[in-house]
């Protein structure tokens, strides 16, 4: 059950990490853009 918790959480960051650099991809574009 640890485990799956553990890979729960592993999970989760790595779901968040791919957020954050997608948004990032994003407002950069955006930004260069509009530059």
């Amino acid at each position: 059950m640890k485990r799956y918790y553990n890979w729960i959480c592993r999970h989760k960051l790595y779901t968040l990490l791919i957020a954050f650099i997608i948004t990032d991809i994003i407002l950069w574009a955006i930004l260069s853009f509009t530059m």
